[in-house]
């Protein structure tokens, strides 16, 4: 045995490396565990937009309302606040503008809108 071979070492030479009764190195098989399907949440669906025409404002006492219809030729109907028309809520009322929501889109209609460019002017 080499004398240069520290305590340690020595312990480890002395016993045999192989073995008549060692058995093959079979690694331990965990069970894999199905991954959970990821789901994603529905898309937003994207509401289309009526065509609303808002007609008028009114101001009763602290009452605010707009006179809103949909199309040219639909029949015109005063909402108060938080009334709904087609499935879109009033949300604001402004001097000249309003606010109507559904879900999360909002959209915003004028009282006096913007003259069209493309439209000659006299």
């Amino acid at each position: 045995m080499p004398a240069d071979v520290g305590l340690d070492q020595q312990d480890t030479l002395l016993r045999p490396v192989f073995s008549p009764t060692r058995r093959e190195f079979q690694p331990v098989i965990a069970p894999i565990a199905p991954q959970p399907e990821i789901v994603l949440p529905p898309a937003p669906v994207a509401v289309s937009i009526p065509a609303f025409r808002l007609e008028g404002i009114r101001k009763i006492g602290p009452d605010l309302s707009a006179l809103l219809s949909v199309g040219v030729e639909g029949p015109s109907h005063w909402l108060p606040l938080g009334g709904t028309l087609e499935g879109w809520t009033l949300e604001r009322i402004d001097n000249h503008s309003v606010a109507l929501r559904s879900g999360d889109q909002l959209t915003g209609l004028d009282l006096y809108p913007p003259e069209n460019p493309n439209v000659p002017q006299n």
